[in-house]
C-alpha cells in the first residue's frame, strides 16, 4: 500500500465534519494514514468538534478564511508522505472510495475520483462547470470526466513543483488537473 496522508479542508462544517471524521478516521488509522484537517478560519462549532478528535488527527488552523485552495496547500505542505489525498469535509465522499483510488495511485501522478450522476451538485453552478469542463477539455486535448472532484490522490513530488502556482480558491482542483495533464504527468479518473 502507498505512503499516504489525507488532507481535509474545512470551513464552517459543524453539521458534517463529525460524521465525516467518524467514518474516515477508523479507516485511515487501520491503514496507517495520517489525517490532516485544515480549519480555514471557521467561526461556527467546527473547531470544538475537531478538538474532540485530538490526538487522532493533526489540526492546522488558519486565523481567518483564506480559501479552499489555501487550505489544501497548507495541508500538502504539512504532509510528509509520498502521496497526499484530498477529501472534502462535507460528507460527499466515502472511505471505500478513497481506498479505490489508493489501489491505482502508485502508477500515476494524480488519480481523481469521478463523481457519478446523482452525486451532490449545486444546481446554480451547473452552467459554469459545464463551460469550465469544455474549455479545459479543449486546452488539454482530452476528455476530463470530473474536473472539480475534491476526492483525489496526488504524488507529492509532482504537486510540490506547482504548488506555488495553485490558486487559493475553489479553482485549485481544476487548475491542478489541467496543469498535471498539460505538463505530461499521468492523470487517471476512477
Amino acid at each position: 500500500m502507498i505512503s499516504l496522508s489525507v488532507v481535509i479542508p474545512t470551513f464552517n462544517e459543524e453539521r458534517a465534519i463529525r460524521r465525516t471524521l467518524d467514518e474516515l478516521l477508523p479507516f485511515c488509522e487501520e491503514k496507517g494514514w495520517p489525517v490532516i484537517v485544515v480549519d480555514d478560519g471557521s467561526h461556527d462549532g467546527t473547531a470544538q468538534i475537531l478538538d474532540g478528535f485530538a490526538p487522532r488527527l493533526q489540526t492546522i488552523r488558519h486565523p481567518y478564511n483564506r480559501g479552499y485552495g489555501a487550505s489544501l496547500k497548507t495541508g500538502i505542505r504539512a504532509a510528509v508522505t509520498d502521496f497526499v489525498a484530498t477529501y472534502d469535509s462535507d460528507g460527499q465522499h466515502r472511505p471505500e472510495d478513497l481506498l479505490n483510488l489508493a489501489m491505482g495511485a502508485a502508477k500515476c501522478d494524480m488519480i481523481i475520483g469521478e463523481r457519478t450522476p446523482g452525486s451532490q451538485v449545486d444546481v446554480l453552478r451547473i452552467p459554469g462547470k459545464w463551460f469550465l469542463t469544455h474549455a479545459a477539455n479543449f486546452i488539454v486535448g482530452r476528455q476530463i470526466p470530473d474536473i472539480n472532484s475534491g476526492l483525489r490522490i496526488i504524488r507529492r513530488a509532482f504537486i510540490k513543483k506547482v504548488l506555488h502556482l495553485m490558486p487559493d480558491g475553489f479553482s485549485f482542483t481544476s487548475t491542478s488537473t489541467v496543469a498535471a495533464i498539460k505538463m505530461g504527468f499521468m492523470v487517471e479518473f476512477v
